[in-house]
């Protein structure tokens, strides 16, 4: 068997060092209490901009079935906007409408890896997104919520998961790879 070379590591002064290892001007406190003063502020607006990419994304989702099916462009846009809500609304403390555009986002993702397209799929998570954009929690139990997940879960898993492929893949990769390592009298 053959011995490993000896590992150096090199320092390199960087600007990203440097500034790791400044000082803060802020305490964390500070800090804290700053970043949630200006979410708060934010607020109002928060609510324009998740009414603003909900209206988008029906607009968008029309237009495809207008047209029979979706363009990679309009997909990819699809997905952007249900990213902007699952982002937006997170941060806000929408969190049922997070839980249900995030649905949407894995969705998309999967219909895009199958090359398949389910509009009615794509409906039942919009009208989803948009009864926790209207009710909130306030008209809603976790439980409901929880519920309304699962139930889009289930759409969600009528197409296949790219992400289990892909580690199938790795492991296979690494399994061949650690074979060849045997072979040549290395162990991996």
């Amino acid at each position: 068997m053959r011995k490993p070379e000896p590992v150096t590591i090199d320092y390199v002064p960087s600007k990203f060092s440097r500034m790791a290892v400044t000082p803060s001007a802020l305490s964390r406190d500070e800090a804290l209490k700053r970043a949630t003063e200006a979410v708060a502020n934010l607020m109002p607006e928060a609510e324009a901009w998740l009414a603003a990419d909900l209206d988008q994304l029906s607009e968008l989702l029309e237009q495809m079935q207008r047209s029979g099916g979706p363009t990679e462009d309009e997909l990819r846009r699809a997905y952007m906007l249900g990213c902007s809500i699952r982002d937006g609304s997170g941060q806000f403390g929408r969190n049922g409408m997070s839980i249900v555009a995030n649905s949407f986002c894995e969705l998309i993702s999967r219909m895009r890896a199958a090359g398949k397209y389910h509009k009615d799929a794509l409906a039942t998570h919009l009208n989803a997104i948009r009864l926790v954009s209207k009710t909130g929690l306030s008209g809603m139990t976790e439980k409901n919520l929880e519920t309304l997940a699962n139930n889009l879960r289930e759409l969600v898993d009528m197409f296949p998961n790219p992400d289990v492929q892909l580690r199938a893949e790795q492991a296979e990769k690494r399994r061949q790879w650690e074979a060849k390592q045997k072979a040549a009298g290395n162990t991996p």
